[in-house]
């Protein structure tokens, strides 16, 4: 179970029985309706339907979306032309001073892609959300009110030239001619006093962060909070488009059908806070216990429900349901009983029904949220701040080894779950974590550091059988790789992080 403060209600965590909630009259899940209350018939309905969930989102990803069109980050509106049907995207570029109107109406601070500075006359690319500014570039600042050209930074150029070549810019709208190539003049010339990262963007979308959290557990450290303030930081100039909604899950151990009612009036007030607010992104981080058996998430200290009760009753189905059409993030932040077959099958299908994008899923039986803080801002620098596919290598900062040692993470996207799980030959061979104990002598931490032979790790136990006649213990564990398809992520010193479907 998540650790708790010392003064905090106690809880039975992992042994936590099941106790269904009523169906409420005043909300119902709008995903799934007809979702029992009982586990097992939702597993059963799961079950049968597990072809069915099978069904491929028609939504593009995220990286198809960054390559083919942009967001409302900087609430300037790039023409594109195309189709979801697989039609190639055509882009309708727009003149410089055109942009520079728009931007001028939204009165969003803008930052070079370059300098990282705003302090000169950002130009915004007419294919994407980089800019760059007349301090950069001393060039753009003769056609800034040019009607009749428009403006690619060097990464787009470079994308539709296909190769590396000399950076011009600067085009007219109707023959797509450079203009900085006529008259002797050879492409721009960036004069930067200052380099930002390579390839790296620096966007400021509304970013929604939702901590809906078990009572009992205080969320101070917690990735909830710290990644609100890191990108409230981030975007010093625009510090309200970041904001963190609370749903404090408070129920009491008994008879928690009556609060029912009190609870789903929080979530719809919380819902119409969320639509106000109008995020074009969300992390989401439900902080919670769940049943070592059964995977069952806890409402109450000593009360747990199934996965997709917990999701259409405790956190809302007109919640969920509400923010299905923004780019949503899920960390489930409990201990890993979720990750039983069963449960995952009920949270692939949750995920499929509200469109959540990706979830970030534990595996340690006994889980500490603080130890993935690191993890989550390191995922908001990547995906929120610079723009990058949500994937689970947005997650690993350097040295990434810290989460390793305590849980693996499963990530679930498009219906598709992967494990991954930190190995070192010494300290967690193959994933698997060194037993505490010899089971032969009962010596703790007595293992020595392991002969690798082809892709099996022998450990031998180190401890002394008897002091006398110095017989030393034979006790041995035996790490062999898994049968499963293995792939090897981020090679380090400090160990490797590795890879494998799960099978559901």
């Amino acid at each position: 179970m998540t650790r708790t403060r010392q003064n905090a209600k106690r809880s039975s965590g992992g042994l936590a029985p099941n106790v269904p909630l009523a169906t409420s009259s005043s909300v119902t899940d709008v995903a799934s309706p007809g979702n029992g209350s009982n586990a097992t018939q939702s597993r059963k309905r799961s079950a049968t339907t597990q072809g069915s969930s099978q069904t491929t989102d028609q939504r593009p990803s995220e990286s198809v979306k960054r390559a083919k069109t942009t967001t409302a980050v900087q609430s300037v509106q790039r023409g594109v032309e195309g189709s979801s049907s697989g039609k190639p995207f055509v882009y309708r570029d727009q003149s410089i001073a055109s942009l520079l109107r728009q931007l001028k109406d939204t009165g969003n601070p803008v930052y070079c892609h370059k300098c990282m500075d705003n302090s000169a006359q950002p130009v915004p690319c007419t294919r994407c959300t980089n800019y760059l500014c007349t301090q950069c570039c001393v060039q753009l600042a003769l056609v800034l009110d040019r009607e009749d050209l428009y403006f690619m930074c060097h990464q787009c150029e470079t994308a539709r030239e296909g190769v590396y070549s000399r950076y011009y810019g600067v085009f007219y709208l109707k023959t797509k001619l450079p203009f900085f190539k006529q008259k002797g003049k050879h492409g721009l010339t960036l004069t930067c006093n200052a380099y930002g990262p390579r390839g790296v963007r620096w966007l400021h979308p509304k970013v929604a962060v939702i901590d809906a959290r078990l009572a009992c557990i205080d969320g101070e450290g917690h990735p909830p909070s710290m990644v609100t303030q890191y990108l409230s930081a981030m975007m010093h100039e625009m510090k309200e488009n970041v904001r963190r909604f609370e749903l404090v899950i408070d129920f009491p151990n008994d008879s928690p059908e009556d609060f029912l009612d009190a609870h789903q009036v929080k979530v719809q007030k919380l819902t119409e806070e969320v639509k106000e607010f109008t995020p074009e992104a969300i992390l989401f981080f439900v902080e919670t216990h769940s049943n070592d058996e059964t995977g069952d998430l806890s409402y109450a200290p000593f009360a747990a429900t199934d996965v997709r009760n917990f999701f259409g009753q405790v956190l809302g189905g007109t919640l969920l349901q509400s923010i299905s059409s923004t780019p949503t993030h899920l960390f489930l932040l409990c201990c890993g009983g979720i990750t039983n077959q069963d449960s995952m099958r009920d949270l692939r299908s949750v995920a499929h029904d509200y469109r959540i994008n990706n979830v970030f899923i534990p595996t340690a039986p006994k889980y500490f949220p603080a130890l993935s803080t690191p993890s989550v801002l390191h995922f908001a620098q990547q995906v929120i701040i610079h723009g990058h596919p949500a994937e689970f290598h947005s997650m690993l900062p350097s040295p990434h080894f810290h989460i390793g040692q305590q849980t693996g993470i499963i990530h679930l996207a498009r219906d598709i779950a992967s494990t991954y799980l930190w190995s070192e030959d010494h300290v967690r061979p193959n994933g698997v974590q060194l037993p505490v104990q010899c089971k032969d002598c009962g010596a703790v931490h007595a293992w020595d550091s392991g002969k690798k032979k082809d892709e099996t790790i022998t450990f031998k136990c180190t401890a002394i059988w008897d002091r006398e006649l110095g017989i030393v213990c034979r006790g041995k564990f035996v790490s062999e790789r898994s049968r499963d398809p293995v792939q090897n992520l981020n090679t380090q010193p400090l160990g490797t992080w590795i890879s494998k479907p799960f099978i559901f």
